[in-house]
């Protein structure tokens, strides 16, 4: 789940499945679990930076952030290749004249 600081902005990603793990304390605030607080995804990104960015992280997810650190989406790492390939059949269908 991604979570938001008190102005609305990116705080970074928390694991829903951590914060119902025993052992933790369920009163301590929600955002001691949060992971990337300084990794996220920008729109700009090529695949190439986005997948590295996934390697970098370790993570299944990223936040998509926007230049005023608002939250446009999130990207799951299965998704991105999956995505990519189907553009580059597409791609390939127009130009072979297949579409």
């Amino acid at each position: 789940m991604v979570l938001l600081d008190e102005t609305g902005r990116y705080a970074g990603i928390a694991n829903p499945a951590a914060a119902f793990a025993e052992g933790i304390d369920p009163d301590q605030p929600v955002g001691t679990l949060a992971t990337a607080r300084e990794t996220s995804l920008s729109p700009d990104m090529d695949i190439v930076a986005v997948m590295r960015s996934f390697d970098t992280f370790g993570g299944d997810e990223l936040a998509v952030v926007g230049p005023d650190r608002e939250v446009l989406g999130l990207l799951t790492e299965n998704y991105v290749p999956r995505r990519y390939a189907e553009e580059v059949d597409k791609a390939q269908r127009e130009l072979f004249g297949e579409v």
